[in-house]
């Protein structure tokens, strides 16, 4: 009997190479999240500092024209943290899609390898009949040729 092979291997290959890919942008996307995280981490610290010195500042007192300076840093800060804040949901709503795209890749992989494994059980049970129809080939040709003599 001829070696097993099954028919859809490319396919269930290129549906195993395409999860692969997607896991592999999905930890692209995680990597970039962890970034931005870390970005706005220090980036917030930065506000928190400048508040910090705002405020000592204040009890020493500033002169008017200062204040102008403090009132763009303050507003550059703001900016860049709802910048770094919006990026981010927008990186986080991409996992999301790129994990059900995942989900579904997925799926697709197990369903090639559930007829696989079935075409392997086909296979497993007539190379069994094969075989089992051979032993009788040769059990009636020795009880015949048995007789013969």
């Amino acid at each position: 009997m001829k070696k097993f092979a099954f028919r859809f291997e490319r396919i269930l290959q290129v549906r195993i190479d395409k999860e692969n890919e997607i896991r592999n942008t999905l930890g692209k996307v995680n990597k970039l999240i962890l970034e931005k995280e870390e970005e706005f981490k220090k980036v917030h610290l930065q506000y928190e500092d400048f508040l910090k010195q705002l405020n000592n500042s204040m009890k020493q007192g500033v002169r008017a024209g200062d204040m102008q300076a403090v009132a763009i840093n303050k507003t550059y800060l703001i900016d860049k943290m709802n910048h770094i804040k919006r990026e981010l949901s927008v990186l986080v709503e991409e996992r999301m899609r790129i994990q059900k795209d995942l989900i579904e890749a997925n799926k697709q992989r197990k369903i090639m390898e559930k007829l696989k494994e079935k075409e392997i059980e086909k296979y497993k049970a007539l190379e069994a009949m094969e075989e089992a129809k051979t032993i009788d080939q040769i059990v009636t040709y020795q009880s015949t040729k048995m007789k013969g003599e």
